[in-house]
This record gives structure tokens, C-alpha cells and sequence, in this order.
């Protein structure tokens, strides 16, 4: 880590920015969160990650290296799921 620039991202969706259908697309359960944080650790790009799942959110905390300006996470979540 020394010498590395690293941004810290949170991305979430939550019962006050979304319906119930919508988190539903989303949402984590308890078997899947071990497989994704093995998928979000084997990106180069990600140095770190926290998944916060619950019956009303979904947050998502990375520790990114270099700055990125771009991380498809919606992209990866959706073709995870397969809709």
C-alpha cells in the first residue's frame, strides 16, 4: 500500500431512494455474500471491500486503488444476477 493512491467508494441502495421491487433486484442474501466478496476481490482494481445487506439496504464499501474514476458496479451486479 505504500506509495498507492486509494479512494475510498460507497454505493448503496436503500427503502428511502428505492421500492421494494427495485432492492429486490439487488439484494444479497446471507449464502451469496461470500462469493461476492471473492468476485469483488479478484479485480485488480479492488484492494478492499464491506457488503452490508439487510431487509432495507444493500451498501457496498470499497477501498479502490489509484483513484479510479470508473467502477461498473450496477454492470457487475446486473450481470451477476442475469436479468
Amino acid at each position: 500500500m505504500n506509495g498507492e493512491n486509494f479512494q475510498l467508494v460507497v454505493a448503496g441502495i436503500n427503502y428511502k431512494t428505492s421500492t421494494i421491487s427495485e432492492r429486490e433486484t439487488f439484494q444479497i442474501n446471507r449464502k451469496e455474500i461470500p462469493e461476492a466478496l471473492s468476485y469483488f476481490h479478484s479485480k485488480e482494481e479492488v484492494e478492499g471491500i464491506v457488503i452490508v445487506s439487510t431487509c432495507n439496504r444493500l451498501e457496498f464499501y470499497f477501498l479502490l486503488k489509484n483513484m479510479l474514476i470508473h467502477f461498473p458496479l450496477y454492470t457487475i451486479i446486473i450481470s451477476k444476477r442475469k436479468i
